[in-house]
């Protein structure tokens, strides 16, 4: 049955594609959907092959390796989550889809439900990716340490994703932060270090 199922999804994903509109943003309601992190990209790409939509906030970042620069690489803004419109989860088959596509589930809110995130907050998340992606000369230098507890400056920021602690400080200005985020849901995400002062 899984394997016809399978086979199914990839008789879909062998028929043309639009290119999906990254930047497209028009959708009133949305889900979050987790993944194992550092295979964001994968799950993203599998869903896309069979015309779902997906928004997956991205930064580049650089990479070293014994000890030099080897160049950049494309890092989650949200490790394990990728965001999806509400309508698409409408579709056939949609658990085995899922299963195929590598997804552990739904970010779900208290209670259980499935966490529905508005389109205004998509756009924050995609505000916060943006200021993570300009070039280091623009970015204001803040120090923070490991541990230390932050909240954004922008109070719409607050009410959507709360206070946090900062886990990682990198080179090039970007935090990484974590915090009862999304619902209520622990959630990590970078951000830029001039977004967020200390609590």
């Amino acid at each position: 049955m899984l394997a016809r199922t399978l086979g199914d999804i990839w008789a879909v994903a062998e028929q043309p594609a639009a290119a999906p509109d990254l930047e497209y943003s028009g959708f009133p309601w949305w889900h979050a959907l987790t993944v194992e992190p550092n295979g964001e990209r994968k799950s993203a790409e599998m869903l896309r092959k069979v015309n779902v939509h997906v928004y997956l906030p991205t930064f580049s970042k650089k990479i070293c390796r014994r000890g030099s620069l080897s160049g950049r690489r494309s890092c989650a803004v949200m490790p394990g989550l990728l965001f999806v419109p509400a309508e698409m989860m409408q579709m056939r088959r949609r658990d085995e889809t899922l299963k195929w596509a590598r997804i552990r589930g739904f970010l779900r809110a208290a209670g259980g439900y499935l966490a529905q995130i508005r389109k205004d907050q998509i756009e924050i998340i995609r505000e916060i990716e943006a200021r993570l992606n300009m070039p280091p000369e623009l970015k204001k230098k803040v120090e923070f340490k490991i541990g230390q507890r932050v909240r954004f400056l922008n109070d719409l920021y607050v009410a959507f994703l709360g206070e946090a602690t900062v886990f990682e400080v990198a080179s090039d200005h970007r935090i990484g932060i974590s915090g009862p985020m999304l619902f209520g849901s622990a959630t990590k995400i970078y951000v830029s270090a001039s977004e967020i002062e200390a609590v």
